[in-house]
């Protein structure tokens, strides 16, 4: 009898524990081979020097110059692509060749930038030469708002690989680039119609720099959503775990972008969050929940390094309470065994 009650009781500490374990983790630059100076034109915005910021009309078309200088003392050649305006994951505009990638795509086919404007495929450079090089812009036949897009310049290859051979004291390690973006925005003759920004489908994501909160931002307005500033915070269960900004960045046009939140909480544990975003005078523009799941954080572990403790099961209440019940019958069960074993050993006793 006290055998099975040692054994019924074990076994009911440990049904309990179980439901209380938490899933937790503790939680000197080389000059570049060429150069790219913009010669500003007659409808460049005043005091802009660094990229081409035009006023331009509904189906212009201008052609605007950069001096391209090779500053080796050995022939090079740069390829020239034109370039769309997407957004990085963690604030501030991106210039490439793609339409779209991992994090930010355009939703207007009209603000593909990178089919208005039109450059050499390429650039041959003799030692020390300077070459002016033409770039042709297109302006579509839009009235309102603003067009995003510029011109990128990347070193070849082969080039690359005879600068790193030449420059021994610089090393290279994996696919590297060397490059130089240069923007170029049309500003159209009328002001583009207020559109807010929207902010939807948050949730964890296990990336290369660890834990992140993902939400999407989206600019439906045909203008650059300029000095965005974003309060977060992170909450469960009403307590704040971490909180932060993200400051000072631009948002293009008629995007969408993934935005990155990286966990800077102490620890990561599974279950329900809160997130929720501020404008920096406190007005909530954004509140939703988003839950962080047990291979999540198993991931962020293995990342991380940190230990963890695995839940051994996620059992649900009535499980509980089937179990409870059982264990009762079984107690009451073995009292009226071992009541009716003690008369028998009486009676035979009598006997």
């Amino acid at each position: 009898m006290k055998k099975i009650l040692f054994i019924i009781t074990t076994s009911l500490v440990f049904l309990f524990s179980i439901n209380f374990i938490n899933v937790k983790a503790a939680s000197n630059p080389k000059e570049k081979p060429f150069s790219a100076k913009l010669e500003l034109p007659y409808n460049q915005e005043k005091g802009v020097k660094s990229y081409f910021n035009l006023h331009v009309k509904p189906k212009q078309k201008q052609t605007v110059y950069i001096n391209l200088t090779n500053q080796e003392s050995n022939t090079i050649t740069v390829k020239i692509s034109p370039t769309n305006a997407l957004n990085s994951p963690t604030g501030g505009i991106i210039y490439t060749p793609k339409k779209k990638d991992d994090y930010s795509t355009l939703i207007d086919k009209d603000y593909y930038m990178d089919k208005n404007i039109i450059v050499p495929k390429e650039v041959t450079l003799a030692a020390f030469e300077q070459k002016k090089i033409p770039i042709k812009i297109n302006v579509p036949n839009m009235d309102a708002g603003k067009l995003l897009g510029g011109i990128l310049f990347e070193l070849k290859q082969t080039e690359l690989k005879e600068i790193e051979n030449k420059k021994k004291e610089i090393s290279f390690s994996g696919k590297v680039s060397i490059a130089q973006a240069i923007a170029i925005q049309l500003n159209l003759p009328k002001e583009a119609k207020n559109a807010p920004l929207k902010i939807s489908d948050i949730k964890s994501a296990n990336l290369a720099n660890g834990m992140n909160v993902i939400f999407t931002l989206e600019n439906s307005s045909a203008d650059i959503q300029k000095r965005l500033n974003l309060d977060y915070s992170i909450k469960k269960d009403g307590e704040t775990i971490f909180n932060g900004n993200i400051s000072d960045f631009n948002v293009s046009p008629k995007s969408v972008v993934k935005m990155q939140i990286p966990w800077k909480g102490s620890k990561v544990a599974q279950g329900i969050y809160d997130l929720n975003i501020n404008t920096p005078t406190g007005q909530n523009i954004y509140s939703d929940k988003f839950k962080v799941s047990n291979a999540s954080v198993l991931n962020y572990s293995k990342q991380s390094g940190e230990k963890i403790v695995i839940p051994v099961l996620n059992i649900p209440i009535y499980i509980y309470i089937i179990a409870v019940v059982f264990i009762l019958i079984t107690i009451y069960l073995a009292f009226i065994f071992g009541k009716r074993k003690a008369n028998v050993k009486g009676d035979k006793k009598v006997a």
